[in-house]
């Protein structure tokens, strides 16, 4: 997986969602049928054609399976998992901004707000973070990966307290997928 494939895979899943993301990684990964994680569970899109039968979904036409684990994953899939997270992050953050932006008093919108603010900046900064670690990477050792996934659940579940209530549906559900992709492709580290 180059590294142009490796971006543009973070701008499907903040332009699309992640449905389409996971079908650019399959489509365009050398992994033969579903690549499961160290945790036994993968994350595949409703349109993929190896999608075990028994997976269910867990929204957006994306889908959870359980199976065996599949033993090392290749780094462009590992490094693919985390950009679409990384693109998930992004199309929350973006949800956040339309919402806040639209939301309190006709004069003075949420995002108007000085805590707002803050919790905008450092959910951004969270994520530049994030793609200067992963720009150009073609390799990461399994800590980093680690340490990546942990990074970006931290960063949606700030952005994810800005939409209140309304984070349980709508673009709270990328935070969902999102989860599971880290829960299935997060590598064990001791």
């Amino acid at each position: 997986m180059t590294a142009v494939f490796a971006d543009s895979v973070v701008d499907v899943a903040r332009e699309s969602g992640a449905a389409a993301a996971l079908a650019r990684l399959r489509a365009d990964s050398v992994w033969d049928g579903v690549p499961f994680g160290p945790s036994g569970y993968a994350v595949v899109a409703d349109s993929d054609t190896d999608r075990p039968v028994d997976a269910e979904s867990i929204g957006e036409s994306v889908l959870l399976a359980r199976g065996r684990p599949t033993g090392p994953l290749p780094d462009g899939w590992t490094l693919g998992v985390l950009r679409l997270r990384l693109g998930l992050s992004e199309r929350l953050l973006a949800a956040c901004v339309e919402h806040l932006g639209g939301r309190g008093p006709a004069e003075s919108p949420l995002l108007q707000r000085q805590l707002v603010q803050d919790t905008v900046a450092d959910v951004l900064i969270g994520q530049l973070e994030i793609r200067a670690v992963l720009s150009g990477a073609r390799h990461l050792a399994p800590p980093m990966v680690a340490w990546l996934h942990d990074s970006l659940s931290e960063v949606d579940i700030r952005a994810l307290r800005l939409l209140g209530a309304s984070g349980f549906t709508g673009a709270g559900r990328q935070v969902t997928i999102s989860e599971a992709l880290a829960a299935a492709y997060r590598p064990e580290v001791g």
